[in-house]
């Protein structure tokens, strides 16, 4: 009978530890990348012997749990470009849904510029896509956008144009679950969440615009990357250099990026093949040191 007293309040311990041990499990993260409204359900088992050796086991009740909705959402980044007098310049922007929950964002600038649904991903406002107020993203997508700022035909030379865009959501009211902005840490040049921050520098000499779309064929395992390039400056570009640094990509599905793609090959067109402009047939170590940080990692 000794043993047996000990027993019963040894079995409530463990019994109260696996459910704690159960629920402490589900990480925020984890609940962020589930559905909302899925159900997560337990059932414990436990098994025990008596005096005699005899084995038997009992299972507790089920325990559910709801998934509670998760707003999140990033916006990325700030851009400083330059612009001729008379021309529209286009600032990239993306807008991602990192919550467990579709949710409607409202995009605004303090300048009154258009902002655009930037469907193919190119960085420029195509025939067809339409200016926007507010975007609807599903749970882990995102969203391009891109701002369109009008430079006036009589600015001057080293002149500044600035332009704010916002993304707000009715469910992200809290500070601490506000858009982040993924320009630094800090919220960008504003030091404020939710924002990107473009500046356009007036240049009445060359302005090279770089345009990148990308075509996946699966068939062939190979994706084909289009660079435009355009000089909407007043003034010829001399010894211009082009870098597209191979990204990597993630073969296993873990979420990061580990796999470099391999380069196959380039070829030119336009005016660059008709000056016939030379391009490379290996690829090598791009010295950022030298050129800058081109993939934007913060490290050069």
């Amino acid at each position: 009978m000794k043993t047996k007293n000990q027993m019963k309040p040894l079995a409530k311990f463990i019994a109260a530890s696996l459910a704690v041990g159960s629920i402490a499990g589900f990480g925020a993260q984890a609940l962020a990348q589930t559905a909302a409204g899925t159900l997560i359900k337990n059932l414990a088992t436990v098994t025990y012997e008596d005096e005699n050796g005899n084995s038997y086991s009992a299972q507790s009740n089920e325990a559910v749990v709801t998934v509670a909705p998760v707003y999140s959402a990033t916006i990325e980044n700030d851009h400083n470009l330059s612009g001729a007098p008379g021309q529209t310049v286009y600032f990239p922007h993306i807008v991602s849904n990192t919550g467990n929950i579709e949710d409607t964002y409202t995009v605004a600038t303090d300048s009154g510029a258009l902002i655009y649904l930037d469907e193919n991903g190119n960085g420029q406002p195509d025939p067809g896509e339409t200016a926007v107020t507010s975007i609807t993203i599903p749970a882990g997508e995102q969203v391009s956008l891109v701002v369109a700022v009008p430079v006036p035909t009589t600015a001057v030379n080293g002149a500044t144009i600035d332009t704010k865009l916002t993304a707000t959501s009715a469910n992200l009211t809290a500070a601490a679950s506000s858009v982040t902005d993924l320009t630094d840490a800090t919220g960008g040049s504003d030091t404020a969440q939710g924002t990107n921050d473009d500046t356009v520098t007036v240049s009445t000499g060359p302005v090279l615009v770089l345009n990148k779309s990308s075509v996946i064929d699966e068939a062939a395992d190979t994706i084909t990357y289009t660079l435009t390039v355009k000089n909407t400056g007043a003034t010829d570009a001399t010894n211009v250099d082009i870098y597209d640094p191979l990204p990597k990509v993630d073969t296993d599905g873990d979420g990061t990026p580990d796999t470099q793609l391999s380069f196959v090959s380039v070829s030119v067109n336009g005016l660059l093949g008709a000056n016939g402009d030379t391009v490379p047939t290996t690829v090598g170590a791009v010295d950022e040191a030298v050129v800058g940080d081109i993939n934007g990692d913060g490290v050069t």
